[in-house]
């Protein structure tokens, strides 16, 4: 996705439609806590209100 414009980053970072929330896992279980937490919404009925579920990857090689 190529971005024209240099407003465009800040007009997505300015949105208010949504509230983000970070939350700091212990490594390796990022997959557990999202199911949990959608395990949770399901639960509460909150489908409405949670938009999406992110855990953000970076495939990182070594070579020795």
């Amino acid at each position: 996705m190529k971005i024209e414009s240099s407003q465009e980053p800040k007009k997505q970072i300015e949105d208010n439609e949504y509230r983000w929330y970070v939350l700091s896992v212990v490594s390796g279980q990022e997959s557990l806590v999202i199911d949990n937490l959608q395990e949770r919404v399901k639960k509460q009925k909150l489908e409405h209100d949670i938009v999406d579920f992110l855990n953000p990857v970076v495939n990182e090689v070594y070579y020795k």
